[in-house]
């Protein structure tokens, strides 16, 4: 797999500690960026880019929502991954153009399949 640019943004840093971790097991060349909210990972992508984006969507500032959604509305096309734990998480996701959804229960398991999925396109 090449390298990627991965950006991580969750207000929680044991959350991005856990998705680094995750990431780098599947992607070991991928090099991570991390945001503690929308607004930093805005900035961040607007200064270095991204290959990907997974967000979580409670955080303070700018949620994960509105990220994707800010994303979208710049004509962004990069693959954007919203993990949560909340039960409508899905369709709010969806609704702001998210590539997919995870739900934090799954993570561990299903990251690895998705990643595949979305750096493969």
């Amino acid at each position: 797999m090449p390298a990627f640019h991965i950006l991580i943004v969750d207000d929680d840093g044991s959350q991005r500690m856990l998705m680094r971790f995750l990431v780098l097991r599947s992607c070991p060349t991928a090099t991570i960026a991390e945001a503690p909210n929308g607004q930093a990972a805005l900035t961040s992508y607007e200064t270095d880019g991204a290959d990907l984006i997974i967000t979580d969507i409670q955080m303070p500032i700018l949620d994960g929502i509105a990220l994707t959604a800010a994303l979208r509305a710049r004509n962004c096309a990069l693959p954007i991954i919203v993990v949560s734990g909340a039960s409508d998480g899905e369709a709010l996701a969806s609704s702001a153009g998210a590539s997919r959804y995870l739900s934090k229960t799954v993570l561990a398991a299903q990251l690895p399949q998705v990643l595949a999925d979305v750096l493969a396109a």
